[in-house]
């Protein structure tokens, strides 16, 4: 993952929104940065809990490769009544790894929400790089904002 990418960077910031949606709603909210582990937050979206989060994720980094279908499984097995997991990831791993962790989660009834984090040099690979503009996607059409 090219460090110029920022995958990680716009993964944290999904992770937030996320989990600043769910905490309005007074649900509460489990992040699990592997490997620097996991935290629990009630479902106040109290200030506190928001600036919670947002330390927890600005603490999480980069640290090589990820076994992700073993880091499903162990957390499937460490909770295992049901909930929505959203899994963010830029995927670089072999597919049968993803689906490990994936089908441990539905063998235990998790809805499952799989958000794939694509870097410029992943959409662009020939190098074309727009400095300045912002990228969105929406549904099959790309935004492209300068």
């Amino acid at each position: 993952m090219p460090a110029r990418d920022d995958k990680l960077g716009a993964a944290k910031e999904l992770a937030l929104a996320l989990a600043y949606v769910a905490l309005s709603a007074n649900d509460a909210v489990r992040l699990h940065s592997s490997p620097a582990g996991a935290a629990h937050l009630s479902g106040a979206p109290a200030a506190g809990e928001r600036r919670r989060v947002r330390q927890l994720l600005a603490d999480a980094g980069a640290r090589g490769l990820l076994a992700l279908g073993e880091t499903l499984e162990s957390y499937a097995r460490r909770h295992p009544t049901p909930g929505l997991a959203i899994v963010v990831s830029d995927l670089m791993m072999d597919p049968a790894e993803v689906e490990r962790g994936l089908h441990a989660f539905r063998m235990r009834r998790y809805q499952v929400l799989l958000l794939h984090v694509v870097g410029p040099g992943e959409l662009e690979p020939g190098g074309s790089s727009h400095a300045g503009c912002s990228r969105t996607w929406s549904r099959a059409r790309r935004v492209r904002s300068c």
